[in-house]
């Protein structure tokens, strides 16, 4: 025990020097790990973003779209009324009367930031400002589009979509391919009180819609500028 004692007292400064040397290599290992992640999960969120960007821009389109179709089917049933009202020509009744039943079936993209939410990664957006706006598009926003959509679905369905022109079916001239319309009895089928009003609601959902369109267009545009700056900087 004495020579133990001995010992110790002669090389305690070596043992203290190997214990710190071992000390500071497993913190250097330990630090050093956790950069290497870091530097893996930083990595990781920018592709993510790059990839949340893609679906934004995809949005951006599908938005485009579903504004103008909104605003030209607005367009075309003030036409229809109009024409229907103040006897416009047949070919013209025919041209937007047709046009103002179409429905654009978009479809919102959010499969990057889904994945971005499972994997984790969504702490490591340094800014809280951009990442709470993510949350209110992806989660808000792209919901409030799927709903107003639906909204108009059914609101189409129920409008013009009741109106029947199977008394104006020209049976002299319709082949199984192609039926005919006598668009004076369309005009005469139009003017009927419940047939306008329908036609006047329509119009009202969509003009509603062209402005719902356009908001979400904007908050769209908004986030795309947002993440790009975050991206570049």
């Amino acid at each position: 025990m004495k020579r133990l004692f001995k010992t110790f007292a002669e090389k305690w400064p070596e043992y203290l020097l190997e214990i710190l040397v071992i000390t500071l290599g497993i913190l250097g290992a330990y630090v050093l790990n956790n950069w290497n992640e870091t530097r893996k999960s930083n990595r990781a969120t920018m592709q993510a973003l790059e990839n949340v960007m893609r679906d934004l821009r995809q949005d951006s389109v599908e938005f485009q779209l579903h504004e103008q179709n909104s605003n030209q089917l607005a367009l075309n049933l003030t036409r229809t009324i109009e024409n229907v009202l103040e006897g416009g020509s047949d070919d013209s009744l025919e041209f937007y009367y047709n046009r103002s039943k179409g429905f654009y079936f978009g479809v919102v993209h959010n499969s990057a930031f889904k994945s971005m939410n499972q994997l984790g990664l969504m702490p490591n957006v340094r800014d809280g400002r951009l990442k709470l706006s993510l949350m209110r598009y992806f989660d808000f926003t792209q919901e409030f589009v799927i709903e107003y959509r639906e909204f108009e679905y059914k609101r189409q369905q129920s409008s013009v979509h009741l109106i029947v022109t199977d008394p104006a079916i020209d049976m002299n001239t319709t082949t199984i391919e192609d039926l005919q319309l006598d668009y004076q009895k369309v005009r005469e089928i139009l003017q009927q009180p419940t047939n306008l009003k329908r036609l006047y609601d329509y119009r009202g959902v969509q003009r509603f819609l062209v402005e719902r369109a356009k908001s979400y267009r904007k908050a769209n545009a908004d986030l795309l500028t947002d993440l790009r700056s975050y991206l570049n900087d």
